[in-house]
């Protein structure tokens, strides 16, 4: 076992039980108010792109794509992981065998780069993933009122709904994309 696959370890074990601390939440509560920074009041927010931000700041990492107050960006949570060069894969180059808490997963009606009218991205994180029984537990933060932090297990060949997995970015990569380990 390598220094890396330790280091890797240890932050995927920190990432679950944070965000098995922070989901359930309910929409005012203390920790949707962390995650969220109290953007969750503003008009039509939706919060899904704030946990794996908070997240990756709470493991301490730092990188111009984690978009977290001061200096937060309105409308780039999901943007700014989607194009994350050298972190993000496309949903072909997802290895489910290598999926695991702490990853993240995005889900979207359409490919990338196709225009909507009402985007539709969703952003989660993985607790755990079964591939012998072909699912995947997450952790995800958005809508619907009064519960906006909550825990789902979903399959994994057909995600949610009409929303195929679109993108995957696995944490080892994040972590080496914000300097922590060997390379990517």
């Amino acid at each position: 076992m390598t220094l890396d696959t330790l280091l890797d370890h240890e932050y995927r074990l920190r990432a679950v039980a944070y965000c098995e601390s922070v989901t359930p939440a309910r929409y005012d509560s203390p920790e949707a108010n962390v995650i969220c920074q109290r953007r969750q009041y503003m008009p039509d927010y939706s919060a899904c792109g704030d946990l794996p931000h908070a997240l990756w700041d709470f493991l301490g990492l730092r990188n111009y794509t984690i978009n977290r107050a001061p200096g937060w960006r309105c409308g780039k949570n999901i943007q700014l992981l989607a194009q994350w060069e050298g972190v993000a894969l496309s949903a072909r180059g997802i290895d489910w065998s290598r999926v695991d808490g702490g990853d993240v997963l995005l889900v979207r009606s359409q490919p990338a780069g196709v225009e909507m009218p009402r985007d539709d991205s969703h952003v989660m994180v993985v607790l755990s993933c079964h591939l012998d029984r072909g699912i995947v537990t997450v952790a995800h933060y958005g809508q619907p009122y009064p519960m906006i932090g909550r825990q789902a297990t979903l399959p994994i060949r057909t995600a949610t709904g009409h929303r195929p997995w679109q993108l995957w970015l696995p944490l080892p990569r994040v972590l080496r994309a914000c300097g922590i380990g060997g390379a990517p």
